[in-house]
C-alpha cells in the first residue's frame, strides 16, 4: 500500500495590510479659481518658454486670452496673419532673442493701432528708470523671478489704466 502525503501550501499571508483609499469625493481637488472671460487679449513676449506656460496658466485663469511668442518677430508675423486682433496688454522681455524688448515695443508703439495697448516690461537683470518707462510708452516693469500674485497685480492695474503703474 502506497501512502500518499499531501502537503499544502502555507496560508498566504498578507506582507501589507490593505490600504483604505479614498474616494473622489472624499478628497480634496486641487482647484484653482476660473474667473469669467474678460473679453482682454495679452500678448506674451518671451524668449523662456517656463516663463510663457506660467503666465499664460495665470492670465488664463483670471479670464484673459492669451497669445506667446518667443521673440518680437513671430509676435510681428502674427499680426500680418488673419487671426490677429489688437492686444490689450503686452508682456515683453527686455533680453529676447533677434530683437531686443525695447526694439519690440518701440515697433509696436509706432504704429497708432498700439496707442491704447498697455505694456509691461519683464526684466532679469535691472529695472529702467521710471524716466525711461515713460518714454517707451510702457506702464511698469516686472522684475524676474516674479510671483503670480505680483504678475496679475500688474496686469490688472495696467490694463485698468494704462499709466496706473508709473504714478
Amino acid at each position: 500500500m502506497i501512502k500518499a502525503v499531501v502537503k499544502t501550501a502555507p496560508p498566504v499571508a498578507t506582507a501589507f495590510p490593505p490600504a483604505s483609499v479614498p474616494s473622489p469625493t472624499d478628497r480634496l481637488p486641487r482647484t484653482y479659481r476660473l474667473l469669467a472671460p474678460t473679453g482682454k487679449l495679452v500678448l506674451v513676449i518671451d524668449g523662456s518658454p517656463t516663463i510663457q506656460k506660467i503666465t499664460e496658466l495665470t492670465l488664463r485663469r483670471e479670464g484673459y486670452e492669451v497669445c506667446c511668442f518667443r521673440d518680437g518677430i513671430d509676435a510681428m508675423r502674427w499680426f500680418a496673419g488673419p487671426q490677429a486682433r489688437i492686444p490689450d496688454m503686452m508682456l515683453v522681455d527686455l533680453d529676447l532673442p533677434k530683437l531686443d524688448g525695447y526694439r519690440v515695443i518701440q515697433k509696436f508703439k509706432a504704429k497708432p493701432r498700439f496707442a491704447h495697448t498697455a505694456c509691461l516690461v519683464l526684466c532679469e537683470r535691472e529695472i529702467p528708470s521710471q524716466a525711461h518707462l515713460e518714454q517707451m510708452g510702457v506702464a511698469g516693469s516686472l522684475r524676474k523671478p516674479f510671483t503670480i500674485q505680483e504678475l496679475v497685480t500688474a496686469v490688472q492695474s495696467s490694463i485698468a489704466d494704462p499709466l496706473s503703474m508709473l504714478a
